[in-house]
């Protein structure tokens, strides 16, 4: 029979990840992992961690042949998204959260103000390094 600390701590588990420890960057990292795998669009979750993350760009204006303008330049919107690449920023900050939630508050002030889940992964990776 589990006592109710046991069973708080196995439903918290569902919920959140893995509070990385020191010493323990391996193991945090693998639980991490399966942790987001095992989340709603956890492919696109992980695929936006180790690939380059989803980037706005320039978007071409067409010319308008009336008044014959040159075409402008401008960046990129919400508004100028397909539904799927509108999930993928959405997994990003998901991703992003997931991580950040992971790490104790000593660590979490030197990559808060990334935003980018591939950005967080790969420095985190980098601060931890012959710990």
């Amino acid at each position: 029979m589990s006592t109710l600390t046991e069973s708080v701590l196995a439903v918290d588990s569902e919920n959140r990840p893995l509070m990385l420890e020191k010493g323990g960057y391996d193991t945090w990292q693998s639980h991490m992992l399966l942790y987001i795998k095992g989340r709603e669009n956890g492919q696109m979750l992980l695929d936006l961690i180790f690939l380059v993350p989803f980037q706005f760009i320039d978007i071409t204006i067409p010319t308008n042949e009336e008044t014959r303008r040159v075409a402008k330049k401008r960046m990129q919107t919400l508004a100028d998204l397909t539904p799927k690449e509108k999930t993928r920023i959405g997994c990003d900050i998901k991703a992003a959260k997931i991580i950040l939630q992971g790490l104790p508050n000593d660590i979490y002030t030197l990559l808060n103000h990334k935003t980018k889940a591939y950005d967080i992964w790969y420095r985190l990776k980098e601060l931890m390094k012959g710990t």
